[in-house]
């Protein structure tokens, strides 16, 4: 039985390999006919491929590189074979479904979310979010928070606050309040008995402690976003471009304070005006003539002080006597305000009037009594040429002739006759009413002179630190003329001052021709708005034209407001649907100008006919007009009168009627834009910095220092509050 089953096994098995022989020399001949075919297609194609080459170089060819190039040419073919066209193709669809789907989903999520704006738990799309996970930040946090909010995940996520679905957030409005300290709205959240104020619109929980750099205006701050190093070599090339005139570097009013220059009340005895300063005397003389000659106001006072008003239309009307009182009161004020109006344009006229720039430079010695008095000073022109070089007599005897820094000793003065009745002399042929005095924190200088001059460009604040320090003259010689001043190599005694003047001179040509960013921190600076800009997102700047100038470029839409109730009613409408900007600054400035005006600026004029002081004081006025019945914060009846005595004296910033009035009324403002704005916009309020009163009260009185340091510290505090509708 097993060698019949052994055959059988056999004979299946010699079946099977005949059939499989047959199967095999079947699909041989198949290849090779296969083989043939193909390889006449690829001859063809071999043929064609070279046809452009001459008969003795096709014809050389043996069959083994014939064969080497069939192949190559195979394997260019089976890339692009029907399986591979038909994967492509079935992946391209997929892709194609993908997308579908996903922008399937992104409209349900945006259309779930606009019309459920109730939380519930059915898995629905809830609204934005935001948690503050540290209540103390700096305005560089706030401003990395915009740019994230605008930006979303391109930029670094800030991680002083937690966002939840922050892609539903449509638009960002930033809303700026100056003049406003943390220590200020801690005293009148007590004040009022709340916990603290704009309560109607933010929760506690979402007030922020800030921390400002300066005292300086925010938006130095928050508008300047630091650039990486590969990104400040094109923004350096942009801001060379933005030249600005000389007038545009002259100090202002406010510069001039804060720096210690003398104004025009403070002459004294020796003391003389420039031809510049005497320009405006007579201008403000001839006008206090007019008056007097209108029976405005009285022959040797001329004070006009306007507070801030509120206008009520829904108030009731007074008598007819005092309403005509009040009526010829307001006619003389108006008149009064528009002439003192008239004489500001003129006067800011004259002061952008720039014929040339004189740098002076002087070397001072102690004398008795410890005053500093000039011993010598040096004048040069815009070609570097000394105009003047004098040396000069103290008036009182030297006690310390400072040689290590004025170079001056005894026997420098031994046989100088020049006194500084004789320099004024020559101070008035050189300088005109058209000249700029440039020097190196050139107060110093000018005191030594007895000498009040208003146009002046100083290189110490042409060239800022960033904090309240100032670099040296020696400093900013080496790093942007790489030249070397004040060495003391070689036997040399002090400083030059005929060289550091030139120095002077040669920073400001550089500061005018490189323009206004260079020698700052804007230098390294990108603006905000040009920032977000690149990545298509549009915003509106809603401010005065001061700052507009200032702080917007090209890319902003902005919109001058002469008041707060303008920069409302824009933010109201550039927040709307039908805006297209997706982030919103401002500023309100009622505050701000409150405070300005507790200082006001005055001109004290020397009428020789009577030999009486006129003192024309002017203040600007801010009204606010509503038609309901003004509010102000009203003080809580559960504080005592020593209790309320205490929290004024917190600080020396008076808090009275007129500032609670202002207050409430951006109170009631804030409310009015968070009601209008769009469902999922960003509400951000911004106090600070605070008043600067304080800091200019101080700031020239050596036995208060420490108050001085003091209120720039308080200056320096602020708060911000956040809401999202």
């Amino acid at each position: 039985m097993t060698n019949l089953k052994n055959k059988e096994i056999e004979n299946s098995s010699i079946e099977v390999d005949n059939n499989n022989n047959n199967n095999n020399n079947n699909n041989n001949n198949n290849n090779n006919t296969n083989k043939n075919n193909k390889k006449r297609t690829l001859e063809t194609s071999y043929t064609n491929k070279f046809q452009f080459l001459d008969s003795s170089d096709s014809g050389g060819e043996s069959e083994i590189e014939k064969e080497e190039m069939n192949k190559f040419a195979l394997k260019k073919k089976k890339k692009s074979s029907p399986i591979s066209n038909k994967l492509s193709q079935d992946l391209k669809k997929k892709e194609y479904n993908f997308k579908t789907t996903n922008d399937t989903v992104t409209n349900y999520f945006y259309n779930n979310n606009n019309n459920n704006n109730n939380n519930n738990n059915n898995g629905e799309i809830q609204k934005p979010t935001f948690t503050i996970n540290r209540n103390n930040c700096t305005i560089k946090d706030i401003q990395d928070y915009i740019v994230w909010l605008m930006l979303r995940f391109k930029v670094p996520t800030p991680n002083w606050i937690f966002t939840a679905m922050s892609p539903l957030i449509k638009k960002v409005v930033v809303i700026s309040i100056q003049g406003f300290s943390s220590l200020m709205h801690d005293k009148l959240s007590l004040l009022s008995g709340k916990d603290h104020l704009f309560s109607q619109v933010f929760e506690n929980k979402n007030k922020v402690e800030l921390q400002f750099p300066n005292y300086n205006h925010i938006f130095e701050s928050l508008l300047n976003v630091k650039t990486r190093k590969v990104q400040r070599i094109d923004t350096c090339e942009k801001m060379k471009k933005e030249i600005e005139p000389i007038s545009f570097y002259l100090l202002d009013d406010e510069q001039l304070i804060e720096n210690g220059y003398f104004s025009i009340k403070d002459l004294k005895e020796g003391w003389v005006y420039s031809n510049q300063v005497k320009q405006i005397l007579n201008l403000l003389k001839s006008s206090n003539n007019n008056i007097n000659e209108n029976g405005a106001s009285s022959p040797t006072t001329t004070t006009t002080t306007t507070m801030t008003t509120f206008n009520n239309s829904s108030s009731s009307s007074s008598s007819s006597d005092s309403s005509d009182d009040d009526n010829n009161n307001n006619n003389n004020n108006n008149n009064n305000n528009n002439n003192n109006n008239n004489n500001n344009n003129i006067i800011n006229k004259l002061n952008l009037k720039v014929k040339e720039m004189l740098a002076i430079d002087c070397e001072m010695c102690r004398t008795e009594g410890g005053e500093l008095e000039l011993t010598r000073i040096s004048i040069v022109n815009e070609q570097r040429k000394v105009i003047l070089n004098e040396f000069v007599l103290p008036e009182k005897p030297v006690i310390d002739y400072l040689t290590q820094y004025s170079g001056i000793t005894a026997d420098t003065l031994k046989n100088v006759t020049n006194r500084l009745s004789d320099i004024h002399v020559k101070l008035d042929k050189l300088i005109g009413p058209d000249t700029v005095l440039i020097g190196h924190s050139l107060e110093n200088d000018l005191k030594a002179m007895k000498f009040i001059h208003r146009k002046i460009i100083d290189t110490a604040i042409l060239y800022p630190t960033g904090s309240n320090g100032k670099f040296p003259l020696k400093y900013l010689t080496k790093k942007y003329l790489n030249r070397i001043i004040q060495s003391t190599k070689h036997g040399k005694l002090g400083h030059d001052s005929i060289e550091d003047a030139r120095a002077v001179m040669d920073l400001v040509q550089l500061k005018i021709q490189k323009g206004k960013s260079f020698g700052t921190k804007l230098e390294s600076m990108e603006n905000l708005f040009d920032k977000i800009n690149k990545h298509e997102k549009k915003s509106s700047f809603i401010d005065r034209l001061e700052d507009i100038k200032t702080f917007t470029s090209q890319v902003v839409s902005c919109f001058n407001c002469d008041n707060d109730n303008e920069v409302i009613e824009k933010i109201i409408k550039q927040s709307s649907i039908s805006s297209s900007s997706d982030l919103i600054f401002s500023q309100l400035t009622s505050l701000s100008d409150h405070f300005k005006n507790l200082e006001p600026k005055q001109f004290s004029i020397t009428n020789s006919e009577k030999n009486k002081l006129i003192t024309t004081t002017t203040t600007t006025t801010t009204t606010i007009t509503t038609n309901t019945p003004i509010e102000t914060i009203i003080d809580s009846p559960l504080l005592t009168d020593k209790e309320i005595k205490e929290i004024h004296s917190l600080d020396t910033i008076e808090i009275n009627s007129s500032v609670k009035q202002i207050v409430r009324q951006m109170e009631l403002q804030i409310k009015n834009v968070y009601d209008k704005l769009q469902e999922n916009s960003m509400l951000i309020l911004i106090l600070g910095p605070g008043p600067l009163n304080d800091i200019n009260r101080f700031k020239g009185d050596g036995n208060k220092q420490n108050d001085y340091f003091l209120s720039i510290d308080t200056a320096k505090e602020g708060l911000a509050f956040l809401a999202l509708k």
